[in-house]
Order: C-alpha cells, then structure tokens, then sequence
C-alpha cells in the first residue's frame, strides 16, 4: 500500500498546480467547485478501491460521488435560488475528474513500487 503521506503530498501539489493555473483565469466560486470536486472524487476513490480491489472501478465511483455532489448542490440552488449554474456543474465535473486521475496516477505508481 501507498505511504499516507505520499497520497497527501502529490493531491497537494496537483491542487496547488490547478489552483495556480485557476486563479489567473478564474472566479474564487468556480475554484470551490473544482477543489470540491477534486477533493470528493479523490476521497472517495481509495475508499472504494479498499472495498473492491479494483482501480478502474474505484475512480469511475470517486468521478461519479464528485459529480453527483455537484448536480445535487446545483439542484439545491435552484430550488432555494432559482439559479443552476451549468458553469458550476462544469467545473466540479473537472475537479472531479481531476480527483480520479490524481487518484489513478497514485496508485498505479504506488503498484510498481511494490514489483
């Protein structure tokens, strides 16, 4: 298994890397959604790789809890705002998708260690 410490450090410098290259280009809104999108996805997908021992498996269900997370914070929008953003959407379906390769990179790196 991959050192804790290691996971934490690469998810860090992927976030301060897409932060970096956010921050010039975008609001602080749209950052929240990418981060929290990144940081759901990639929660989830050890979770689900401890569970069932599959990587491609355990990245599609970090993507799809990032995803879902996002569409049902939108959801919530409009039903108190009036307002979905599909940018919003957007960028947590990103920052999800960046939680899972994240993820993925990890744990293929940490497999060929171990051979």
């Amino acid at each position: 298994m991959v050192d804790t410490n290691t996971i934490k450090i690469m998810f860090l410098i992927t976030l301060l890397t897409i932060s970096s290259i956010v921050h010039s280009q975008y609001t602080a809104d749209k950052q929240k959604h990418l981060f929290a999108g990144a940081i759901i996805s990639y929660a989830v997908a050890p979770i689900a790789w401890k569970i069932t021992g599959k990587k491609n498996l355990s990245s599609i269900v970090g993507f799809s809890c990032g995803a879902l997370a996002g569409l049902l914070k939108e959801k919530y929008d409009q039903n108190n705002d009036g307002v979905m953003s599909r940018k919003d959407i957007g960028y947590t379906l990103l920052g999800s998708v960046i939680g899972a390769i994240s993820f993925r990179i990890i744990i293929n790196r940490s497999i060929r260690k171990k051979r």
